[in-house]
């Protein structure tokens, strides 16, 4: 590895270890640093000279670093089998988690004691050797457990997000494939099956855990169909609110032309669509078209003879449910 990108690793694992400082070096090689890793990043200008024996977290180099390097970091300064894991995997899967809050970067060591340091959480749990793999050169755990150790104690909604994430992952990783391919192999009942049965295996490794009969509700209810958390929390309030039967990621198909929608009752002919402004840009220009898009989409929608009713998250569970159930009955 380049001397400039050892330096930027230094300077994480001073911010993930310690804060920004100031840090006694000694202290610091106490924690497993050397000395001269300490001062490379001294001479790049990752870390800061406070006074002598005491350095700091340049101002640059304070950004909000990346929770998945900040796992491997802590990692690297503990033990050889330390995971990554919880929200610190799935920033490097790329997994959907129940919270957009930063989180404390989180690692496995087995035999460790659990405990919250300064930086970063380690966890005592055992992690088997078919249940870790690499990200970036980075042992994390791998898509199912992160899932299952996201879900686990949480309720239905919250739940859902990763399980839902999970799933669409595996199926698009044995099927090798993405996109519009993807959409269509969500909805095989054998790829969703195989794809169900790896977190099964999963979940009967963990048995006995806290917060494990969490996860075992909700996975039957999860499907590889959603495409957004939002998707799988709005789904999640449905179901808890006693809307099952409603298809997920369903394709309304006339004139030669195929749209998907995030949820369609079939009796009712109601499409049900989750917003989000992620979606339409971050320009004046991309929003217009987007917009656009999505008033032409949704009149072709309307012409094959569907209701359309749309939420965003920020409307609640209750205006959510109250329009889903208003719409079903009509």
């Amino acid at each position: 590895m380049p001397p400039i990108h050892r330096a930027r690793e230094t300077a994480a694992a001073v911010l993930a270890l310690f804060g920004p400082g100031p840090v006694p070096t000694a202290e610091a090689v106490r924690a497993g640093m050397s000395r001269q890793s300490l001062r490379t990043a001294l001479a790049r200008g990752t870390l800061v000279r406070v006074r002598r024996g005491v350095v700091a977290v340049a101002p640059t180099s304070q950004a909000a670093p990346d929770p998945l390097l900040d796992a491997a970091t802590a990692a690297s300064l503990t033990r050889s089998l330390t995971v990554a894991t919880h929200h610190s995997a799935a920033a490097g899967h790329r997994l959907a988690t129940p919270s957009t809050r930063p989180a404390v970067p989180t690692v496995a060591a087995p035999g460790a004691s659990p405990s919250n340091r300064i930086g970063y959480r380690v966890r005592g749990s055992r992690v088997p050797e078919h249940r870790r793999t690499t990200v970036d050169g980075r042992l994390v755990t791998t898509v199912e457990r992160t899932a299952i150790d996201l879900a686990r104690g949480r309720s239905l909604p919250a739940a859902l997000i990763p399980l839902d994430a999970a799933l669409r992952m595996l199926v698009a990783a044995q099927q090798r494939v993405a996109g519009l391919e993807l959409r269509y192999a969500v909805l095989d009942p054998t790829s969703r099956a195989r794809a169900r049965d790896v977190l099964m295996e999963c979940v009967e490794e963990q048995r006995r855990w806290p917060g494990i009969a969490a996860v075992r509700r909700a996975l039957p209810l999860a499907d590889p169909a959603a495409e957004s958390a939002a998707e799988s929390q709005s789904r999640g309030w449905l179901l808890e609110a006693g809307h099952t039967g409603l298809s997920v990621g369903f394709p309304i198909t006339g004139g030669g032309r195929t749209v998907w929608v995030d949820l369609a009752d079939l009796q009712a002919k109601a499409v049900f669509e989750v917003d989000g402004w992620g979606k339409y840009g971050d320009s004046a220009d991309a929003v217009r078209r987007q917009l656009e898009y999505e008033r032409e989409r949704e009149a072709f929608i309307r012409s094959q003879g569907w209701t359309v009713r749309r939420w965003a998250l920020s409307d609640g569970r209750s205006a959510v449910v109250r329009l889903v159930t208003q719409a079903r009955r009509s």
